[in-house]
Formats: structure tokens, C-alpha cells, sequence
């Protein structure tokens, strides 16, 4: 039999072991014999008591963790029964032992993905929830700041302005594997983002006796990179050496190498920790696959790294470093723009200015997301006019014409979706100057409405260039006033 069969006596003492065990447990069948169950940790339970003559028709099966005889830790499942005693000294407790780490761990799989599952639907509610007191923290801030010239004052807004994105990053980050919309990507160097990257770990790398040692190739090329995305990589590979470090030594040392490899950009991160276990080196980027402690790590780190680089069309891979350590590779295409920016510029968005004034009509149930847009529109001389729902909407549209419509989807009673259809059906003219605006762009339906339909969307939190790149983009639609 492949599978390994154990008997014990009444008092739990191994009287018999298959030639499976060897192959199963670890241990020889010998090295068994006279050993209590509890000694190999197999706690199997007691047999109920039987008559001669009868067999206990009940089997139990159970699964457990197992360490074996190499230290390897596997999965077994156990069915058990009694058998009576000739002797009548009471019954043998006879169990039937097979490897169940494959199933254990799709099980350990499945119930990580449904959590994972439950926790993006209440992310999903809870970024939108999130998003509209960051988008009117966001748009005040930026709103002060223009009015205000006062240069220690500007200084506070800007933090509190980039706080409020770092916020609405976190919850982004939250969404990674949930999202399908595009990165927002831009040409970068990459050398620079590696060293504002390395900002934010220093102070942890002192504290902890980590050296770093950084050897940036000058001159690479820009490539189309979504900082916040390739950051997310870097710091997600530079605490796993990091933590990787700690858990063998109380210091170490962390490289970062970048070169231009011709039809790509490299860079390279290694350390001189304990690497990463042979078994493990070809299932780091699985999903849910932790050589970390229960509580520790996740399983997601490295499969949302591999994913990001390959969004961006690149590659990653995991090596041990003959000298010892860990060291990981990524590779980027070099997408060149179609004019190529100057030495050491990176291709960022310039402020917009302000549009021509028109007509807008702002359809929002958040009285301050509400307000803050009619500040925003107002401060660039446009008129504005409010619903606080898709009903009051319908009937001022059909009132008078307006310019541009900016109506959140997410709506009490009729939803955004829900007024852009009815205005489809009888104004089509009205409905294609509808801009939409959503903090949930996670939500399946969302998606699916948004990518049907040819009409913008601001994605909260916003800022005041993006309205007004929203708005530069419509301008050419809007017809002068008169």
C-alpha cells in the first residue's frame, strides 16, 4: 500500500508501522515501534471500546500538520477505526495515513481567496466612503493655496495635500489585484526613482544595522513607469531583504544595481541574508505562497510585484546568490516617447489652466463634495448649479441647457448610471457632455458602464488640474456662449 498503516495499542503505544511510513513520515518503520502516538504528534483520539468478534464500523478522518523526519512540514490526512483484541486486553487503534499537503493547500488557497474576496468588496465600499472626505480635504487645500501667497502657509497646505493622496495610495494599493484600469504611467528615470524610493527606507536600514549599497548606471533612458506602482515593488523587495536580514543576523547588507541591458532597463536587488529555500524558488510569485510565519506574511507581496512589472511589460525573477543571500531581478522595456525629452527630464503634467467659462451643473448627495466642486468651478469663473440627486437633475436639465454635467455614479435613489441612460434615451446631446465621478472604480458594474460608454470620468480624490484637464479636453465640444 502507498499509504502508510499505524497500529497502537490501547494505551496509544505503536505496535505496528507500514513500510509507507518511511516514505510518508520520514522515519524508518523500526524507528516507530513502542513510540506513543503523541511523540510524532498524531493525536488520533481514543478507540470506543468493541466486542470480539465485531469491528468498529465508525471511521473517523481528520487532517493534521506533520512535521517529518527532515524537518519538511506536510499535510496528512488520518482515518481511523478500532479493531478488538484477541487477547481482550482492549482494542488496537488502527489508522491509515496519506499525504494530503496538495489538498491542504488549495483548501488553504481557497478560504485565503474568499477572505481576500470579502475584504475587496468591503474595501470597494469603504474607498468610496474614504475618497470623498480625501477629494474635499484635497480640493480646500489646493483652493487655499492659490488664494493664499504666503509661503510657510502654502508649504502646510501642500502637506496636507499630498497626506490626503498618500491616503487615498494606501487604499489603492488595497485594490491592486481588483483593479483593471490602466497604470498611470508617464516617462521617468528610473534611477530617480530608485533613489526617492531608498529615502524611505534609510532610517529603517540604520535602525536595524543594514549597509546599502547602491551602483546606478548614469545616462539610462526614460521609459513609460507608473511611479506609485514600481515603488510599490521596490519597497515591497526591499523590506523582504530586510525582514530576511533581521530574522538571521542583527546586520547585513542591501545592493541596488540599475543598467541599461539594450532593449531594456535592469535593476537589481540582493542581499547577503539566508536566500530563499530551494523548495520555494520557483513558487515565491504564487499567489498566497509565504515562506513567512502564520501572522507574518501574506502571500501577496511578491504575486502583486510580479504582476505590476508585468502590466508594465517587463519581467522579474528570484535568484540565491552563490555567496549566500537573495537576489531579484527586474527587467523593463524601454518605450521611447515620440519626441524625446531632454537630459534628465521627466515628461510630468503642467498645471492647466483654467478653462472658458460655461454652464455646469454638479449632481452630487455629499453636501461637501458638493460644495467643494462649486468652489473649484467658481474660482475659475464658471457658473455653477446644484441637485442633490439624478430626479432634481432630470428636472433642471429639462429647465435649461447646461454646458457640462458632472454627476457622481454613486447616487441615492437614482443612481449616475441611471441619469445617463434616461438622458441617452431622450437628450443624447445633453448626454454626451455628462462627466462622471467616482471613488469606486474597483466595483465590476462600474468598470464595465464606464469602458461602454465614451464620456470622462474623475477618479476621487482629484485635483484642480485634473477638473480642468477634464474640462480643456470637453472645450472644443461646448459651443460659445452668445
Amino acid at each position: 500500500m502507498r499509504e502508510c498503516v499505524v497500529v497502537a495499542d490501547a494505551s496509544g503505544h505503536i505496535v505496528y508501522v507500514s513500510r509507507a511510513a518511511e516514505n510518508l513520515l520520514g522515519y524508518p518503520p523500526d524507528d516507530l515501534l513502542e513510540k506513543h502516538l503523541s511523540t510524532l504528534g498524531l493525536h488520533l483520539g481514543q478507540p470506543r471500546p468493541v466486542r470480539a468478534g465485531e469491528i468498529d464500523p465508525e471511521t473517523s478522518e481528520r487532517t493534521a500538520p506533520f512535521k517529518r523526519k527532515d524537518g519538511q512540514q506536510i499535510s496528512i490526512s488520518v482515518a481511523s477505526h478500532s479493531l478488538p483484541s484477541a487477547s481482550g486486553n482492549g482494542p488496537y487503534f488502527v489508522s491509515i495515513l496519506r499525504d494530503a499537503t496538495s489538498e491542504w493547500r488549495l483548501k488553504e488557497q481557497l478560504l485565503q481567496s474568499e477572505k481576500m474576496s470579502a475584504l475587496g468588496q468591503l474595501v470597494s465600499g469603504v474607498a468610496h466612503d474614504l475618497n470623498n472626505p480625501l477629494t474635499s480635504i484635497m480640493g480646500y487645500a489646493q483652493l487655499l493655496s492659490a488664494q493664499n501667497g504666503d509661503p510657510g502657509f502654502r508649504r502646510a497646505l501642500e502637506v496636507i495635500s499630498s497626506e490626503s493622496m498618500r491616503a487615498s495610495r494606501i487604499v489603492k494599493n488595497l485594490l491592486t489585484f481588483a483593479r483593471k484600469s490602466p497604470p498611470e504611467r508617464m516617462y521617468l528615470g528610473l534611477n530617480g526613482l530608485v533613489l526617492k524610493t531608498l529615502e524611505l527606507k534609510v532610517h529603517d536600514f540604520q535602525m536595524n544595522h543594514i549597509a546599502l549599497q547602491t551602483d546606478l548606471e548614469p545616462g539610462l533612458p526614460l521609459t513609460l513607469l507608473d511611479f506609485h506602482q514600481i515603488q510599490q515593488v521596490l519597497l515591497n523587495l526591499l523590506n523582504n531583504a530586510e525582514q530576511a536580514m533581521r530574522s538571521q543576523k542583527d546586520a547585513g547588507t542591501v545592493r541596488i544595481v540599475t543598467r541599461n541591458a539594450g532593449i531594456g532597463i535592469q535593476v537589481t536587488i540582493e542581499d547577503d541574508g539566508p536566500g530563499i529555500p530551494r523548495t520555494a524558488l520557483q513558487k515565491v510569485f504564487e499567489p498566497f505562497f509565504t515562506t513567512k510565519p502564520i501572522g507574518i506574511g501574506t502571500g501577496l507581496g511578491l504575486a502583486i510585484c510580479h504582476g505590476i512589472i508585468a502590466e508594465h511589460g517587463g519581467t522579474i525573477c528570484a535568484q540565491n546568490r552563490p555567496e549566500g543571500g537573495a537576489r531579484f531581478v527586474i527587467e523593463l522595456p524601454i518605450l521611447r516617447p515620440a519626441k524625446a525629452p531632454s537630459d534628465g527630464e521627466e515628461v510630468k503634467g503642467s498645471p492647466s489652466p483654467a478653462a472658458r467659462a460655461i454652464d455646469v451643473l454638479v449632481v452630487d448627495d455629499d453636501p461637501a463634495i458638493q460644495d467643494m466642486l462649486v468652489a473649484f468651478l467658481t474660482f475659475d469663473g464658471h457658473k455653477v448649479d446644484t441637485a442633490t440627486s439624478a430626479e432634481v437633475a432630470m428636472q433642471k436639465v429639462a429647465a435649461r441647457r447646461y454646458d457640462l454635467l458632472l454627476t457622481d455614479l454613486r447616487l441615492g435613489g437614482m443612481t449616475g448610471i441611471e441619469f445617463y441612460k434616461h438622458l441617452d434615451k431622450h437628450d443624447r446631446a445633453m448626454a454626451e457632455r455628462v462627466v462622471f465621478i467616482t471613488g469606486d472604480l474597483v466595483n465590476p458594474e462600474t468598470l464595465e458602464f464606464l469602458d461602454s460608454v465614451e464620456n470622462s470620468c474623475l477618479s476621487k480624490p482629484f485635483t484642480l488640474d485634473d477638473l480642468r484637464t477634464i474640462l480643456h479636453r470637453l472645450d472644443h465640444h461646448v459651443p460659445d456662449q452668445q
